[in-house]
């Protein structure tokens, strides 16, 4: 995530999420991406763990993670910005995926493979929203691969 700032989050009208890397623990938090333009500025490159912010329930670190806005939030959307997301989501599952093979132990690794399958589940959404049959086609294809994939390997 190190390509994204405060900016073009805000910009793109994603969310920015965190959770608990604390074992046993998972606490998720929503942060107010106004607020942290604030006091870190527009520029402001978000890293993967937020450092010095912490788990208000165990103290662990947080692993930031970027989301869609449901539809009913968004203030507007256009075509062009819709196949950025499309194509932003997509490229979130596909490293999820890849890092599934990376992880240390099953744990880790299904939790990058709920992250694959929330990314494709969202790019599917936006397919299905521009009416792009082929595409939501190719996507559920994907989405069945890598849950194949994962019973078969991981669990």
């Amino acid at each position: 995530m190190t390509s994204w700032t405060l900016g073009a989050i805000k910009q793109r009208n994603l969310v920015l999420e965190g959770y608990c890397q604390s074992d046993g623990c998972g606490n998720f938090y929503v942060f107010d991406v106004e607020q942290l333009i604030a006091s870190a500025g527009p520029d402001y490159l978000v890293l993967e763990i937020l450092p010095g912010i912490t788990c208000s329930a165990c103290g662990g670190a947080l692993k930031a993670k970027l989301a869609m806005m449901r539809p009913d939030e968004e203030e507007g959307s256009d075509a062009s910005g819709d196949a950025e997301r499309l194509r932003f989501f997509e490229a979130e599952a596909e490293s999820a995926y890849a890092k599934m093979y990376d992880a240390m132990d099953q744990t880790t690794a299904a939790g990058h493979y709920s992250n694959a399958k929330e990314a494709l589940h969202a790019a599917i959404a936006v397919a299905m929203e521009l009416e792009d049959r082929e595409t939501s086609e190719r996507l559920q294809a994907r989405l069945t691969h890598i849950k194949a994939v994962f019973r078969s390997q991981f669990c």
